[in-house]
C-alpha cells in the first residue's frame, strides 16, 4: 500500500505498492514497510501473538534437536499482510552461522508452511517457502534458497544480514504464489489459514542439530501434515494472530510464544500429536520397501496390518501395547506380488486405512 500527502496536510490511503516500499496507514500515523533487513517502524506495534509478534525461544524446540540455550538459537519474528503481500521479518540468536549441510533445508534457515484449506485433511496441500541465513555470495557456501519455491521473482521480495549474534531475515511473498493442490488463499480481513514455522540449527556441520517449532504439534513432520499445523487469522489494520490450535483436531500447543520463561516437562507435553491418524505410506507406489507412519492419542493396544486386495491379511507390522505418539515402521514387500494392498490400523481410538501399491 502506499501513502499520498494531501494539500491539508493529511494522508489519504491508496492501494497498491509503490517501488517496492509497502505503507501501513493509520488515521494518526504512517509506517513504511521496506523488505532490506532492517525491523520497520510499524513491527513496534505488534506486541504479541494475537496481532502479529512471536518469540520462539529455545525451549520450543520438536522432535529434530533442542539447542543449548536462547543464545545457542532462538528467534524473535514479526509478521502483518495486505490485500498483495505476506510480510515477514525476524532476528534470530544463533552462536553458529554454517552451511555445509548435505541438503539446504539441513542448513541455518527459516522455512514458512502454509495449508490454505486448514479444514480439509489432504497431505499434498501444503505449500512451503524457506531462506537460508546464508547466501552464494558468502565464501564456501553452495547450498541456500532465496524463498525458490515462489517460482517468479515478482512475486518474492528478500534480504538477509548478519547481526550481533546471529543473523536477520526479512521477505515478503505475495499471496498468488501461495498455492497447493489447487488451493489458494484469499487475503481479506477474517480469513483463516494453517501455518507452521520452523527455525533449523546445523552447529555440527552434517545437518540439522536443532529446530524450533510454532504449530499446533511440535513435529518436523508439520512439513506435510496440515493436521500439525496451527491456525493464521487475518486481522484488521495489517495484523496477524497466531493461534497454536489445529482446524482438524483441535489440538492445541501449550508452549507459549510471547517471551514469557517456561519450562518444558517433556516430549509429550508438545511433540507428540493428541490425535489418531494413519498417513500416508512413502514412498508411494513402492518397491519393494516403504515407510508406514502412524499417530496415537494415548498409550493402548494397537494392531497395524497389511491386507489383499481382498481383504485378506499378509502381514502383521505391529501389534500390542503401543505408547502414545507417533510410530515409524519400515514395510518389507519384497515377498509379495505386485498390486494393491490396503494398510490397515486398528486401536481403541478407532480405525483407519490407506491403499498403497506395490510395483515390480
Amino acid at each position: 500500500m502506499c501513502i499520498r500527502d494531501r494539500d491539508d496536510g493529511e494522508w489519504v490511503f491508496l492501494a497498491g505498492t509503490e517501488a517496492g516500499t509497502i505503507w501501513f496507514y493509520y488515521p494518526d500515523r504512517k509506517y513504511p514497510v521496506v523488505v532490506d533487513g532492517e525491523k520497520d517502524r510499524f513491527y513496534e506495534t505488534l506486541t504479541g501473538p494475537g496481532d502479529g509478534h512471536l518469540e520462539l525461544r529455545s525451549y520450543a524446540w520438536n522432535d529434530v534437536g533442542a539447542p543449548a540455550d536462547d543464545n545457542d538459537m532462538s528467534s524473535r519474528l514479526w509478521a502483518a499482510w495486505d490485500e498483495k503481500w505476506f510480510y515477514l521479518y525476524e532476528e534470530v540468536s544463533d552462536g553458529l552461522l554454517s552451511a555445509d549441510g548435505p541438503n539446504v533445508w539441513e542448513n541455518d534457515c527459516l522455512e514458512l508452511k502454509f495449508d490454505a484449506a486448514p479444514t480439509d485433511t489432504l497431505t499434498d496441500s501444503v505449500w512451503d517457502l524457506r531462506l537460508t541465513a546464508l547466501d552464494g555470495a558468502t565464501p564456501g557456501v553452495t547450498l541456500w534458497d532465496n524463498l525458490d519455491h515462489a517460482t517468479e521473482n515478482a512475486w518474492k521480495q528478500w534480504h538477509r544480514k548478519t547481526i550481533a549474534g546471529g543473523y536477520a531475515l526479512e521477505l515478503a511473498v505475495q499471496w498468488q504464489a501461495i498455492t497447493a493442490n489447487g488451493e489458494t488463499i484469499v487475503p481479506q480481513t477474517g480469513t483463516e489459514f494453517g501455518m507452521g514455522i520452523k527455525q533449523h540449527d546445523n552447529d555440527e556441520g552434517t545437518g540439522i542439530s536443532a529446530m524450533l517449532q510454532w504449530s499446533a504439534v511440535l513435529l518436523d513432520r508439520v512439513w506435510n501434515t496440515p493436521k500439525y499445523m496451527g491456525t493464521v487469522r487475518l486481522l484488521p489494520d495489517h495484523q496477524v494472530q497466531f493461534i497454536p490450535t489445529n482446524k482438524m483436531t483441535g489440538v492445541t500447543n501449550s508452549v507459549p510464544y510471547d517471551g514469557s520463561d517456561y519450562t518444558r516437562s517433556g516430549i509429550a507435553e508438545a511433540a507428540f500429536p493428541a490425535a489418531f491418524g494413519l498417513m500416508q505410506n512413502y514412498p508411494n507406489p513402492f518397491n519393494p520397501s516403504t515407510t508406514v507412519r502412524f499417530s496415537l492419542p494415548r498409550d493402548g493396544n494397537a494392531r497395524v496390518s497389511v491386507l489383499d486386495a481382498r481383504g485378506r491379511e499378509v502381514e502383521v507390522l505391529a501389534e500390542g501395547l503401543l505408547s502414545a505418539g507417533e510410530h515409524c515402521i519400515r514395510f518389507d514387500g519384497a515377498g509379495l506380488a505386485a498390486g494393491i494392498y490396503i494398510l490397515n490400523l486398528q486401536t481403541e481410538s478407532g480405525t483407519a486405512a490407506r491403499k498403497m501399491a506395490l510395483v515390480k
